[in-house]
């Protein structure tokens, strides 16, 4: 698969017009709006796409934006990338689509628009690392189907795991997780490992550490890592960082950094 960045707008403000032409273009978009708006399409189509959905549009189709208010706020990003990937992806065009959390395609948009400022080398390969990382998340939430994953009736495992996943900042136990599944320990213990090929804490951890290395290459705080990741302390953090990549968060920040 191949996903090419061409531009982002993070959280811009379409101000002073009710009306917002966009030309057509040879490239994906894909958006987050965070205020209610109307898009009406060529073919006399018009959809409602409300606070927190998200819209994915393809290349050389024109649309335009309505906004009862005197501005609209989004976020949007234009990407070019190989068909049988996006068919794969399956992801309905020119339709809101209605997330269970916003918060994960928020925080990468906010990592690819940091990373579009950096003077890292690796730039362009990161951003279009996390762009794929959103398309993913969009088609997981999208054609989540529980027979998939080998969910039995009554089981609530994948519901489970999707939740940890998506707050990692939370003080988990397994004893937490299982009383979440209506499971014994042992038996949610035995039936996740079964399904996802490792165990709910390791799970957590890998979640983890890959959440932290983002917020370590894109900049953002000892401190904020710690709350959003659920270390205890900075020295519990280094040591776990340093297990996972062989070096620590410090040593690995000047690493994502231009040499000179």
């Amino acid at each position: 698969m191949n996903v090419d960045f061409k531009n982002i707008f993070y959280l811009k403000i379409e101000g002073n017009s009710r009306r917002v032409f966009y030309d057509d273009n040879p490239y994906y978009l894909f958006a987050l709006y965070k205020t209610a708006i109307k898009i009406e399409f060529d073919n006399g189509d018009l959809i409602n796409i409300d606070p927190g959905d998200v819209v994915m549009i393809p290349p050389d189709t024109h649309f335009i934006c309505l906004c009862e208010e005197d501005a609209y706020l989004h976020m949007t990003v234009l990407f070019n990338a190989e068909k049988n990937f996006m068919d794969k992806l399956d992801i309905e065009y020119c339709r809101p689509l209605k997330l269970k959390k916003t918060e994960i395609i928020s925080d990468l948009f906010f990592n690819i628009s940091q990373q579009n400022i950096s003077d890292s080398i690796m730039k362009n390969e990161m951003m279009n690392a996390y762009i794929t990382e959103m398309l993913i998340h969009v088609f997981e939430e999208t054609h989540t189907i529980q027979t998939s994953y080998g969910v039995k009736k009554g089981d609530d495992l994948q519901t489970v795991r999707m939740t940890v996943m998506e707050s990692p900042g939370i003080n988990w136990s397994i004893e937490k997780m299982a009383n979440m599944a209506n499971m014994s320990v042992r038996h949610f213990s035995r039936r996740y490992k079964q399904l996802y090929g490792k165990s709910p804490m390791s799970d957590l951890d890998e979640c983890r550490f890959i959440k932290a290395k983002r917020l370590l290459e894109t900049g953002f705080s000892i401190n904020h890592i710690l709350w959003s990741c659920g270390f205890k302390s900075p020295q519990y953090f280094s040591s776990f960082f340093k297990k996972k990549a062989g070096v620590t968060p410090r040593e690995y920040v000047k690493m994502q950094k231009k040499p000179e």
